[in-house]
């Protein structure tokens, strides 16, 4: 786990050595996670929060292909219900008319952009700073910043090639580490979560989404392993002063897509095992689908850990 103070985890994280570490756990962990995943989760998190729940069964249990099939769906819904409000909102003509009224586009960007309003109108404790860093921020930085994120995205997707991205062995190949630099990041507003929200709805394709859910999936993913880290697991991050625990939010995204691609790649194939064809266009959600799944399993340990930051690591 990293402290909180800690904005990065350094070279480290990037040494091939490391990283080869992470896949082969990820790897070893797959298979288990996605045998919960095709049975569906409705059942284990009714059990989980009421060992008395009594299961019925007045018919026979849905196959794997069913399973699969209704959770990626209800999945890629959700997101082409957002795609044409964030393709309005943030396509570079309207951010170009926008740069006369900045504080027009904060205000835009609060309401209509449901990662933005759901930030705004969360009642965790751990959201209060972050409401209070977007009040205080300027809207010509939001502004300045999404419109460089949208134009990255833009020219990336332009140039998108689906072979090779899936041929991709390391994290330069993915061609992603730009987004690290200063000109995409609004500190503690528009961090690496946000953006790759943004990135990811326009172009679910191309971008995986670093959620909350997801750096907490791949904890379980690598079986909690520390790998050697003095604070514990590279995904978490521990705050000193509270006490608690939380996703660790500084996590760099091209390194996250590195990862977020090898376990696409083991889905892909799991899936089609089961009968289950995965879409290009639809690659990331896929993978957002099934990184939602181990958290909603795990969730009782995880609401645990961000409440009393027990964990040793």
């Amino acid at each position: 786990m990293i402290k909180k103070q800690d904005r990065n985890l350094g070279q480290r994280a990037y040494e091939p050595v490391h990283m080869n570490t992470v896949v082969s756990e990820i790897k070893k962990s797959f298979p288990l996670h996605f045998s919960q995943f095709k049975k569906g989760n409705e059942i284990h998190n009714a059990l989980m929060d009421n060992p008395n729940f009594k299961v019925i069964v007045k018919s026979k249990p849905s196959s794997a292909k069913d399973v699969l099939s209704k959770a990626f769906q209800k999945s890629i819904d959700e997101l082409t219900k957002n795609q044409p409000v964030y393709s309005k909102f943030f396509d570079m003509e309207s951010l170009d008319e926008d740069q006369d009224d900045p504080n027009a586009f904060k205000k835009g960007l609060s309401k209509q952009i449901s990662i933005i309003n759901r930030c705004l109108n969360s009642k965790a404790k751990e959201m209060e700073r972050y409401k209070s860093e977007f009040f205080s921020k300027s809207g010509r930085e939001m502004l300045d910043v999404t419109t460089a994120i949208i134009a990255f995205g833009n020219e990336y997707a332009r140039t998108f090639d689906e072979r090779r991205h899936e041929a991709a062995i390391t994290v330069g190949d993915l061609g992603l580490s730009a987004l690290l630099e200063e000109q995409y990041v609004s500190y503690n507003v528009i961090g690496g979560g946000i953006k790759s929200n943004f990135l990811h709805t326009l172009f679910p394709n191309a971008f995986a989404y670093r959620s909350q859910n997801a750096l907490w999936a791949l904890w379980y993913l690598t079986g909690k392993n520390d790998f050697g880290f003095i604070d514990g697991s590279e995904f978490l991050m521990l705050d000193p002063s509270k006490g608690t625990t939380q996703q660790n939010y500084h996590y760099p995204y091209d390194l996250f897509c590195f990862y977020a691609l090898q376990l696409y790649m083991l889905l892909k194939n799991a899936c089609k095992y089961e009968g289950v064809l995965l879409q290009d266009k639809y690659r990331y959600i896929y993978l957002d689908t099934f990184l939602n799944s181990i958290a909603d399993i795990e969730h009782l340990e995880i609401n645990d850990l961000k409440k009393s930051g027990d964990y040793a690591g």
